[in-house]
């Protein structure tokens, strides 16, 4: 009988794998719970790169062409912010780089540990690519819900440095949800590297003896 290729995880990872294991509930529990896991080594990578790519960009003063300006709402910004990368009422490529750099970044390194280890999957190429198209839609919309939120709460007596914590809430959120449930449709599992393929052999040996 030909080796399975499984996936190499923690040996408390296939524990839960095991008994969760045709209860599909309790496995997107699971799965949830892995991939939130990986979306604090996202939030790591993106913070990091957040520090360091601001050295490289920062002199880019091009303020983004029209049909990118509505992205980011220059209000959001602090003023030492606004100095350095809003020109003419427009936020500039230097503010823009950087951030969606370091988020596409931190989600295509969780997109690679996710279909490795939370769905086990070996979906084909072009799986990423759709994901990739998606990936910048739900970045866009949630840049643009912050810049909303914070204008929303602006009309209320709330101190600036809180209201822009609190606007990351919901865009978080947002690309939590959304990314978990287009990766687990885009990432299906394999049967082989979730170990499965071995046992359906050794019922059908067993029936077959």
């Amino acid at each position: 009988m030909a080796e399975q290729k499984t996936v190499k995880q923690p040996k408390l990872f296939d524990k839960i794998d095991a008994k969760v294991e045709g209860r599909e509930g309790l496995k997107t529990v699971w799965q949830a719970g892995k991939f939130s896991l990986f979306s604090v080594v996202a939030m790591l990578i993106q913070t990091t790169l957040q520090l360091i790519l601001p050295f490289i960009f920062d002199r880019m003063a091009t303020p983004l062409p029209g049909w990118l300006s509505w992205i980011i709402n220059p209000g959001t910004l602090s003023p030492e912010q606004q100095a350095l990368y809003v020109v003419a009422g427009v936020v500039t490529w230097g503010y823009l780089l950087p951030f969606f750099i370091s988020n596409y970044t931190a989600n295509i390194v969780t997109y690679i540990l996710n279909k490795k280890y939370t769905f086990k999957s070996s979906a084909p190429r072009w799986h990423f690519v759709l994901y990739f198209i998606l990936m910048t839609l739900v970045i866009v919309f949630s840049t643009w819900l912050q810049g909303v939120c914070f204008g929303w709460l602006g009309h209320f007596s709330i101190p600036e440095w809180l209201n822009r914590i609190l606007v990351m809430a919901p865009a978080g959120l947002l690309q939590f949800i959304a990314f978990f449930v287009i990766q687990k449709i885009l990432l299906p599992e394999d049967p082989a590297l979730a170990g499965k393929s071995s046992d359906v052999e050794e019922a059908v040996e067993k029936t077959v003896e």
